[in-house]
């Protein structure tokens, strides 16, 4: 300065510039590959926990039906089998700790806002799907697993399947449809975990005319 050597001064001064630039720049692909590396492994977690689900619950619907079926068969026969019984091996309800430690981590930064609540809605009507076989199984143990050798105690002098056992199979019935949904749901949402970020179609539930979501 000193010299007045302008020319200079101002070429130190560009590098000094460009150097804060580079180092600005530099931060941020830091952050960005951090950001698009934390994406991917939250939403593979997701991913693989929708697919985990589906899996189970298609062999568990299979056997419903095959069971149903069965049922259904030699009743027409004239035949009074003992009512038939699905049994969930552990837990009644199906885990949550995937969506609640994906939320721990700021899911709400990196996937699209309708995704992220149809995300969470999803697991709450699992949540809620699995109570209802709660209480399908509360009753078979407590009311058909004593009787089981005994098929007779099921029905009347008639022949008829009495009213509350009856009504037990129609539990089963409804969580075996509301499965068929959750299926739907869980293959709908996997797709959309492709590209977390953009828009899409909804994955929302439609459980019939009554219920049916109305559009936004």
């Amino acid at each position: 300065m000193r010299k007045r050597d302008w020319p200079g001064a101002v070429f130190e001064l560009l590098v000094v510039a460009l150097g804060v630039l580079l180092g600005i720049q530099a931060s941020s692909w830091n952050e960005s590959r951090d950001d698009r590396r934390r994406t991917t492994q939250v939403v593979g977690v997701l991913r693989q926990d929708l697919q985990d689900g589906i899996y189970v619950e298609k062999r568990a619907a299979a056997e419903v039906d095959e069971g149903l079926a069965a049922f259904d068969a030699a009743r027409k026969k004239g035949d009074r089998p003992a009512p038939y019984v699905f049994r969930i091996e552990g837990a009644d309800n199906p885990p949550n700790t995937a969506w609640e430690s994906v939320l721990q981590t700021g899911l709400a930064d990196i996937i699209d806002p309708a995704l992220l609540f149809e995300l969470g809605f999803f697991y709450s009507e699992r949540q809620g799907i699995g109570s209802r076989y709660s209480h399908y199984a509360r009753f078979v143990e407590d009311s058909i697993l004593p009787w089981e050798d005994d098929p007779s105690h099921f029905y009347d002098d008639k022949g008829t399947l009495r009213p509350e056992y009856a009504a037990n199979m129609d539990r089963l019935r409804d969580w075996r449809r509301f499965v068929g949904i959750t299926i739907k749901t869980a293959h709908c949402l996997n797709g959309r975990l492709a590209h977390p970020r953009e828009p899409g179609r909804s994955c929302r539930v439609n459980y019939g005319p009554r219920f049916s979501p109305q559009p936004v």
